[in-house]
């Protein structure tokens, strides 16, 4: 899965969305996205994300592409935006101001559902107005053996559900994301019922101060988190990989 997010200057969401999103993603299964050299992996996405960050000024948009692991190498190289290897068509964006500051990219593969239907063992789609919460972080205890039971205990069960928490999904970052940390790199999106409710659980987080965050923040190391409103959510299940 493959998460990136930019700020957009003046124009914000709409005109970002309406101008340079919505036309592109026309061709996100005609492997023409992206030109030749990313347009295979683009053509293997089978959900897609639209999120947008609600602020007054310089509004963030956030986008998640679910695709293989065969294709992260591509997704990531498109997404960059600076350095010798930067993917000239950024420039684009920064001319036309839709594209300010850099791009944040978060890629991960995900080991776990909270929330998934039992019938499919994927979860349920996104909703518009849902709002997200993406986090990562490293961790300082081992992530199969101490963090995950942690994470999936009773008590972190009702921490989320209490903070209307619907569908959580965590991952391994892969080598290349726009992190560091030391420890073995995590991330999670959190879906919640609603915009306001995941801003209120990422402040707490990232404010740290207060039961059980301030326990939580002693076994991370370097956290990070964007929080935003689902705008969309699309998903191509003919595109599933086949067993």
């Amino acid at each position: 899965c493959t998460f990136a997010t930019h700020t957009t200057g003046d124009v914000g969401f709409d005109a970002w969305y309406d101008t340079a999103f919505a036309p592109a993603m026309k061709d996100l299964h005609t492997g023409e996205l992206g030109g030749p050299k990313f347009g295979k992996a683009f053509a293997t996405t089978f959900a897609l994300g639209v999120l947008r960050g609600k602020e007054k000024a310089d509004e963030r948009v956030g986008t998640y592409f679910v695709h293989p692991t065969s294709e992260a190498k591509a997704f990531q190289a498109f997404f960059t935006d600076t350095g010798p290897k930067a993917n000239p068509f950024w420039q684009t964006g920064r001319d036309a101001g839709w594209l300010t500051g850099e791009i944040t990219t978060w890629q991960s593969a995900p080991f776990l559902f909270r929330g998934a239907d039992p019938k499919t063992g994927f979860p349920p789609d996104a909703k518009k107005g849902q709002g997200l919460g993406v986090y990562a972080f490293g961790s300082k205890l081992d992530v199969r053996k101490d963090w995950i039971p942690a994470f999936t205990s009773p008590d972190s069960d009702k921490l989320h559900d209490a903070n209307g928490v619907i569908v959580s999904a965590a991952g391994d970052i892969t080598k290349g994301s726009d992190f560091a940390s030391k420890y073995k790199g995590v991330q999670v999106y959190h879906f919640h019922k609603n915009f306001k409710q995941a801003k209120a659980f990422a402040a707490a987080f990232e404010a740290a101060d207060a039961p059980p965050f301030d326990q939580i923040s002693e076994i991370l190391d370097n956290p990070k988190s964007f929080v935003f409103e689902v705008v969309k959510e699309d998903n191509f299940p003919e595109y599933l990989p086949q067993a």
